[in-house]
């Protein structure tokens, strides 16, 4: 390449990345405020983070467990009534449910609120508790699913109750409750006429949960079923 070639390669490529800095500085002086804007709520939802998950949340959380000491006292003392709607001076589950909800203080009050409710018969006020409860392990929250089910049962919604049986099973798969609610919808299946299905659960828990307190007896549910289905 000749020298007079270099040099209009060399003056193309200044002018191209004077050009490229140009339009940049034009653009960020033209939308300043905007840019400016968007920095500020930026460093605002940083800050409210670190503030909601550093202050304020471990500060409800104390006083939401505070507040809650009473509710269980009655539940303890199985004074139900009291311990779902308070007092009058302090607050039953109902209220710490929606009081503290998104912190584990709610959480709680909507599982212990739903057992309560269950005790009264009222499955479908129990179901919506069940479904805003939010637990922070696995087991728990598979046991609330189970609950679920057994709701939908008392409101004779039992196709409805197999299918939640059989989720709770599925969630978080483990020798506890996997093969508990394997169990309530093999017989659940049974009460629907649906023995293949029930020999389907009955085996899974043979197979895979032979040690567990419903896989002890299996066998004999499973003769039932085959029996029942002609097999």
């Amino acid at each position: 390449m000749s020298q007079q070639n270099e040099e209009n390669v060399f003056n193309l490529e200044n002018i191209n990345v004077e050009e490229t800095l140009g339009k940049a500085e034009m653009f960020i002086r033209k939308n300043r405020n905007i840019l400016i804007g968007v920095a500020v709520g930026l460093l605002a939802i940083i800050g409210g983070l670190y503030y909601y998950n550093n202050v304020y949340l471990p500060e409800m959380i104390m006083e939401g467990n505070d507040a809650s000491m009473d509710a269980r006292t009655y539940l303890k003392q199985n004074d139900l009534d009291k311990a779902l709607k308070g007092d009058g001076k302090n607050m039953g589950f109902l209220a710490l449910a929606d009081e503290y909800s998104g912190t584990p203080v709610g959480d709680r009050a909507h599982y212990y609120a739903a057992t309560i409710l269950m005790t009264q018969g009222k499955f479908q006020d129990a179901i919506e508790h069940l479904e805003a409860y939010h637990p922070g392990d696995l087991i728990t929250e598979s046991l609330a699913m189970g609950l679920i089910g057994d709701c939908q049962v008392e409101l004779n919604k039992k196709e409805d109750a197999l299918a939640q049986y059989e989720k709770a099973a599925a969630n978080n798969a483990n020798n506890l409750t996997t093969p508990l609610f394997l169990f309530k919808a093999g017989m659940l299946a049974e009460e629907l006429n649906k023995s293949d299905k029930a020999i389907e659960l009955y085996k899974k828990i043979k197979a895979d949960y032979r040690s567990s307190d419903q896989g002890m007896d299996i066998d004999k549910y499973i003769a039932r079923a085959e029996a029942k289905s002609g097999k």
